[in-house]
């Protein structure tokens, strides 16, 4: 400490020896906190006013109600974040927006590292959801979206080379890890548009860890069916996909606006199975 004045030393002592001691603490209770979530979930009920004024708020008036809330850390996809059990939402005018019996949501650690908050993990399980699109094609929650896309939505092309292929910095998609969807129910409507569907979703996987890529999806809509099964690498310098469907019409399934505005112009029922492979 030469050149400060000794009556300023001892403060400087006490005040550095404050920091290091709390710096420790944070390190010791990180550690825990670390430890504790590795044996499993904590409960974590105090959360829950919290997470349900949260979802209350993607929609107009929106009230939800959670039964449990738990902070969980799922490792494969490198997430921390919560596991909800007995969701519910409502719109102002009383109509179900979302119901589950279980949702998860992990933010990516990487990305919270880099100062760029994305999802790495989404899953639910015995669930409905209805989703809308805008006119100008941004998809939400509910039934009266509103606006633009984001940069990531917009466009088909973009969409797909963030989802599989590695984290960037500025494309929260790409820090997407993992989903999981299992036994849903999805009504999907074009504000000022002509499609209009409720379908069941069986499943949908996806699973970019290990710098692998794996992904399959089975629903229908209505008699129609749409069977996807994928696996290659992330940033896909290798993949093989197989689609079938059956009395799958574009036109009525695909939105008119946003992103999939040019698959809707195809009006004319398909079916059968396809694959394509490269490497």
């Amino acid at each position: 400490m030469e050149g400060i004045p000794s009556v300023l030393r001892p403060a400087i002592r006490h005040v550095s020896a404050a920091l290091l001691g709390i710096l420790a603490g944070l390190v010791l209770i990180s550690g825990f906190v670390a430890w504790r979530l590795s044996q499993g979930h904590i409960a974590a009920d105090a959360f829950r006013p919290v997470a349900e004024r949260w979802l209350a708020t993607a929609v107009r008036g929106g009230r939800a109600r959670i039964g449990t809330v738990e902070i969980a850390w799922f490792g494969a996809s490198h997430s921390l974040g919560l596991e909800l059990r007995d969701v519910s939402l409502t719109d102002g005018e009383g109509r179900p927006v979302l119901r589950a019996r279980r949702l998860e949501a992990g933010l990516a650690t990487g990305s919270i590292l880099g100062a760029h908050i994305a999802p790495g993990r989404l899953a639910a399980n015995d669930f409905f959801a209805a989703v809308s699109v805008s006119p100008l094609g941004r998809y939400a929650l509910g039934y009266d979206a509103s606006g633009p896309p984001g940069p990531g939505s917009a466009n088909l092309l973009r969409f797909f080379s963030d989802l599989t292929g590695r984290p960037r910095l500025g494309r929260p998609l790409s820090y997407l890890q993992q989903l999981d969807f299992s036994n849903g129910d999805i009504a999907l409507s074009e504000v000022g548009g002509p499609v209009n569907w409720r379908g069941h979703l069986d499943a949908v996987r996806f699973d970019k860890t290990g710098g692998r890529l794996q992904a399959a999806a089975d629903m229908r809509i209505g008699d129609a069916r749409l069977a996807v099964q994928s696996q290659g690498m992330v940033g896909l310098g290798r993949a093989l996909v197989k689609v079938s469907a059956d009395r799958l019409d574009p036109a009525r399934v695909f939105p008119h606006a946003g992103a999939t505005g040019p698959i809707s112009i195809l009006d004319a029922p398909l079916g059968g199975s396809a694959w394509l492979s490269w490497a």
